[in-house]
């Protein structure tokens, strides 16, 4: 029997995978001086800024990644909560859910604060029992550890 649902956060509940490739783009330009277009890092979904980081600038010189990688996160967090949009009917899901008396719970590779803010802003926070950000784990996606560990918070 279903007890919880755990959602992902970029391409599920938001539209927000360009604003991270915008900011990573920025922050290595800044950095590096390098051009990397936001469509080349788009190719790299599902990695960390600093994994993508190591591999569009591999070959190309000894670069600081966790500045860079920083200075990403803080670029995305000026403009996101501003541009990031709701997917379609994400708040109807999520009304569905709870009113089946279903947990729910919330993995991201993004700051918990992050994912706070933005539920926030669309009014959805309060239908969250659990979220797990990248503060909470050890090893990012696609490593399952921040799902168990949902799943666990929700004593599921």
């Amino acid at each position: 029997m279903i007890q919880a649902v755990i959602f992902d956060f970029d391409g599920t509940l938001v539209d927000s995978e360009y604003l991270h490739c915008i900011a990573l783009s920025k922050a290595i330009k800044d950095n590096t001086g390098i051009n990397i277009s936001p469509e080349q890092i788009g190719l790299l979904a599902g990695m960390t800024y600093a994994e993508k980081t190591k591999i569009l600038l591999k070959d190309r010189g000894s670069f600081d990644i966790e500045k860079i990688t920083k200075e990403a996160y803080e670029y995305l967090l000026t403009v996101a909560l501003d541009k990031i949009k709701l997917r379609r009917g994400v708040k109807r899901v999520i009304k569905m859910i709870r009113s089946l008396s279903l947990k729910i719970g919330l993995y991201s590779p993004n700051k918990r604060e992050f994912l706070k803010d933005v539920l926030s802003k669309f009014d959805l926070l309060k239908y969250f029992d659990v979220i797990v950000g990248r503060e909470d784990v050890i090893k990012p996606k696609p490593d399952p550890e921040g799902y168990i560990l949902a799943a666990r918070k929700l004593g599921v």
